[in-house]
């Protein structure tokens, strides 16, 4: 694929107001818009179930993709 490509999910048990789980999904979102361009082109599916903090959301976000660009580079250079 040309470009990495999203899919998020949050559940209502962690976050029962729709507010809160908008708020999350717009995070994720704006967290791989601003890493999309350095993603290797695969899909990605994040599924939030319990409560979170946004500071800690997306410091977890950041890492998750972090960990996703390493792995993709690790293997292109096997």
């Amino acid at each position: 694929m040309p470009r990495a490509r999203l899919g998020v999910v949050v559940s209502k048990r962690g976050n029962a107001k729709a507010v809160r789980r908008n708020r999350i999904k717009r995070l994720i979102r704006e967290r791989f818009r601003l890493n999309q361009p350095q993603l290797p082109g695969v899909d990605m599916a994040i599924q939030v179930f319990a409560p979170v903090e946004d500071r800690v959301l997306v410091a977890q976000i950041d890492q998750l993709f972090n960990q996703v660009k390493e792995r993709f580079e690790h293997d292109h250079h096997r």
